[in-house]
């Protein structure tokens, strides 16, 4: 009997029990947010207001001018469960886990740790921080850069060099801005969010789950990679100082103060209230999120009146001759002393310096001078990405024709109006014989991972596939480069289907296992529920009865079920321990 790891993750907003939220707006402490509601905003002890914030998939952070940092919202991985610790300078939110860079130049992690998000770099050496939905990013004091965490498209393969001043992660690509103004991006580019524009006269960057931003010195935006929702539709103009992505939406901060927001916006995440005087943006899932205060004031100096002497009559002739250069006589005159003026300079609103000198404690997901998802190296800015949270629920569900979905026999396959001519394809197919099976599956080597795709990270055994009772049919592998890093189907129709009508989409691998079909099981065996997400292209399955029934009844926006895929040995069941004794 072969034990195959069958716990498929995929890059999918894998959601904690909890309930969706509505839509809404609100402020309080300085703070606004509107889109989808997290919950009441949190309070400080004090007088220090918010200096940065940073937003993930379900969660808000907040750093106070004190270094303290409070978190809320969703908190099934203890993303808002804050360490007990002052002097932070700068923060970031993941999916479900967050960061902090410390005065000292270390940083603190806390919540999920799936994918290794939190085993972090030790020691002091760190200036800015950048969290994208499974990894992170940071820059040394020395300008180069350390990455940690899902790397499953090459998005923690950092580049070499020492002249990186900021940097900001998406759903599985990364993004750095360079001394020169030049940009650089690694990991997934499947939506051309990587095919950064060419010029060396940018200043800030952010990246959503599947596209990116950037603004150049004139003031000015460039947007890049997936648009299916208008995210890449940055407004023209030359009034922006600051950016910010959520998931599929982007943020701008214009000089007056006044934010501008376009892309996905079902939640409300585009309809900016209105408001006094913005310092500070940030974005993630279906959320944005602002730091105002009083629109700055303009003094007026009035004229002041300076008193000056009157002429005094010396009482002396004028010389006959014009050119003539003395006065036989001249007394001193009294001095003309005006009023002390103690009136400031007049402060320009609209003046860039000033509008920088306020943004300049924004943090990654906040937006200073800098952007949200963007880190300056000042230990004051810090990037953050956001979590890939897919469309509305009520968004009409979208049909994929590249996406595989569980075949009914003698249903149409879907057109495909990309697919190339098909071509010949060996398809393993040893029939139902259990001791041909066994072996087979014993002898089966582990499946490949998709063209130019890292490894991905090892997450425990699920359950247990291949196994002697006589009703065990083969599982079907495919991989793709554009599409699901792996996908497995029991179906011999859905296996065909994408061999004959999507050969440029999909890879035919062979067997990956065997499995029990469904009303083949037997006794003690589990189902294994398949969910499919058109937004992030990418499948994923779950044991979990209770996970699935979280999925179809909170996140129809997140994902599709799409039924049962197969039924397998549960792992500590009979038919493992035969394995185990095998």
């Amino acid at each position: 009997m072969s034990r195959i790891v069958c716990h498929i993750w995929i890059a999918l907003a894998c959601c904690q029990a909890c309930s969706a939220w509505a839509g809404g707006q609100a402020r309080g402490d300085s703070l606004i947010w509107w889109g989808q509601d997290y919950g009441p905003l949190p309070t400080y002890a004090g007088d220090a207001g918010h200096v940065a914030i940073a937003v993930g998939a379900y969660h808000s952070v907040a750093l106070n001018a004190d270094g303290i940092v409070m978190a809320w919202g969703e908190n099934g991985s203890g993303q808002c469960d804050v360490p007990d610790e002052e002097g932070v300078v700068a923060i970031a939110a993941g999916f479900y886990h967050c960061l902090a860079l410390r005065s000292d130049g270390s940083i603190g992690v806390w919540g999920d740790n799936t994918r290794g998000q939190r085993n972090g770099p030790a020691g002091g050496e760190f200036t800015a921080l950048a969290a994208g939905h499974w990894h992170n990013l940071a820059i040394r004091f020395d300008g180069s850069l350390v990455a940690w965490g899902w790397n499953e498209f090459g998005q923690c393969d950092v580049p070499s060099g020492n002249d990186f001043t900021a940097v900001c992660a998406g759903l599985y690509h990364s993004l750095a801005l360079r001394s020169d103004g030049s940009l650089v991006a690694w990991g997934g580019n499947g939506d051309g969010q990587c095919d950064v524009p060419s010029g060396n006269d940018f200043t800030a960057i952010a990246a959503g789950s599947l596209h990116s931003l950037a603004l150049r010195s004139d003031g000015s935006l460039a947007a890049w990679g997936r648009n299916d929702y208008g995210q890449c539709d940055a407004p023209g103009g030359n009034g922006f100082v600051a950016i910010a992505a959520g998931a599929f939406h982007s943020l701008a901060l214009k000089t007056d103060g006044s934010v501008v927001a376009w892309g996905h916006g079902d939640y409300g995440q585009c309809d900016v209230p209105t408001t006094a005087y913005v310092v500070a943006i940030a974005a993630g899932g279906f959320r944005s999120l602002a730091i105002e205060t009083e629109r700055p004031a303009i003094a007026v100096v009035e004229p002041i009146d300076l008193d000056i002497a009157e002429p005094i009559d010396l009482g002396v002739a004028e010389p006959a001759d014009a050119n003539a250069v003395g006065v036989e006589a001249v007394p001193e005159l009294p001095e003309a002393v005006p009023s002390a003026i103690e009136s400031a300079e007049p402060a320009d609103a609209n003046s860039p310096d000033a509008v920088s000198v306020v943004l300049d404690v924004a943090d990654s997901d906040s937006v200073g001078a800098a952007d949200a998802n963007a880190v300056e190296p000042a230990p004051v800015h810090v990037p953050d990405a956001v979590q890939p949270v897919p469309v509305d629920v009520n968004a009409v569900e979208l049909v994929d024709a590249n996406a595989p979905d569980l075949a009914v026999a003698g249903a149409a396959p879907p057109a495909d109006a990309n697919a190339v001519a098909s071509v010949d394809v060996v398809r393993e197919d040893p029939g139902v014989d259990s001791s041909a099976a066994a072996a087979t599956a014993t002898e089966t080597p582990a499946p490949k991972a998709g063209k130019s795709r890292a490894a991905g990270l090892f997450d425990g055994v699920e359950f247990y596939t291949g196994a002697s009772n006589g009703s065990v049919r083969p599982v079907y592998h495919f991989t793709s480069d554009t599409l699901t890093p792996h996908f497995y189907t029991i179906s011999k129709e859905e296996r065909d289907r994408l061999i004959d009508e999507h050969p440029d989409i999909w890879t035919y691998e062979g067997i990956a296992f065997y499995a029990y079909p469904e009303g083949g099981q037997p006794d003690g065996a589990i189902p294994v529920y398949r969910f499919w997400s058109s937004l992030l292209s990418t499948h994923f399955y779950t044991i979990d009865e209770n996970e699935k029934d979280t999925y179809i009844r909170d996140y129809p926006d997140l994902c599709t079920y799409q039924g049962i895929a197969w039924y397998a040995d549960r792992p500590g069941g009979a038919a493992t321990e035969r394995a185990a004794d095998e």
